[in-house]
């Protein structure tokens, strides 16, 4: 049973030998060459799901590229960590060659990264106006938004003061008058503080009795009062909130399955948001820089146009595009 549970661990661990992206990433041509001549696997690979055409497009190796795609290099392999494709990478870098011709061997031009987010909006902000028409001309969505702030295309070019790509994206119909999406910083503190309140309260339900008590009692000893209501979020001293007693705080141990219906408990009120409102408790880092009140006196943030960028960062070229 020993053996058959550490090959089980071994295995699980070990990553197929990825030789042509390793040489891609070290940007080494011959080596490429050397190794689809000797009939290796083109689409294995690295550890965080790095192709030998990702590396290309990273590089905007052309000659690379195109060597890689006659070897039946996969247009359409997602990266392990935010589902990145060769033409969103080839897309960030801004080299108008290489998108062009990972387009015209397949690759969507539609296809959204974990975040939303599009190759066009990695061209806008690269500024590339020929990476930027070669997507537009194969469907790409000159008003997509991604999804954390809603940006489009447009509003990715402002931020970076990419006047060349503002004319080509208004010039195939982008609109300059989107929103980005806003966040109301109390609400969004509120909820983040119900849904922890909430997840505390189902593992202090799973502690043992006695545990239970003797939190209990040394929450009343502290605060001279009754018991705070039980996972309570205890808020850290600050200049606007001085120090008080911690209510009852989970410790555990747990099982995988009581965590698992803590943090099932806390979606639900992330889902329910509206419900989830209660009073809230400010939480500044003044360690690192954070300001008393801040929450309160600016209200909300996001809510910017593409035109706000420019103007905020002085680039008259961008904003008079």
């Amino acid at each position: 049973m020993t053996t058959i549970l550490l090959a089980f661990v071994a295995g699980a661990f070990w990553m197929e030998p990825a030789p042509v992206a390793d040489a891609a990433m070290r940007r080494d041509l011959p080596a490429v060459r050397a190794l689809i001549a000797a009939k290796a696997d083109v689409n294995v690979p690295q550890g965080d799901g790095m192709t030998a055409l990702h590396w290309a497009a990273e590089a905007g190796d052309s000659a690379m590229t195109a060597i890689l795609l006659r070897a039946k290099a996969n247009v359409r392999a997602l990266t392990r960590i935010g589902d990145y494709t060769p033409l969103h990478i080839a897309s960030r870098t801004g080299n108008g060659a290489v998108v062009q011709a990972l387009l015209n061997a397949g690759s969507n031009a539609r296809a959204l990264t974990a975040t939303g987010a599009t190759a066009l909006h990695f061209a806008a902000a690269s500024g590339n106006a020929a990476a930027i028409s070669a997507l537009i001309a194969r469907g790409a969505d000159v008003n997509a938004r991604e999804v954390e702030w809603g940006q489009t295309p447009l509003i990715f070019a402002a931020a970076s003061g990419r006047a060349d790509a503002i004319h080509a994206l208004v010039q195939a119909g982008a609109d300059p008058n989107v929103h980005t999406s806003v966040m109301n910083l109390t609400e969004a503190a509120a909820v983040e503080q119900a849904a922890t309140r909430r997840r505390n309260e189902v593992l202090v339900s799973f502690e043992p009795e006695r545990h239970r008590d003797s939190l209990t009692v040394r929450t009343q000893s502290a605060t001279g009062t009754g018991a705070a209501a039980p996972g309570a979020l205890a808020a850290p001293a600050t200049a606007a909130a001085p120090a008080r007693a911690a209510a009852p705080q989970p410790k555990g141990p747990f099982t995988a399955a009581q965590i698992q219906a803590a943090i099932d408990s806390g979606r639900v009120v992330y889902a329910s948001a509206a419900s989830a409102r209660g009073p809230v408790q400010e939480e500044v880092d003044t360690i690192n820089g954070g300001v008393p009140g801040f929450a309160a006196s600016v209200g909300g943030v996001g809510g910017l146009t593409a035109l706000h960028h420019p103007v905020r960062q002085g680039n008259s070229a961008a904003a008079i595009a």
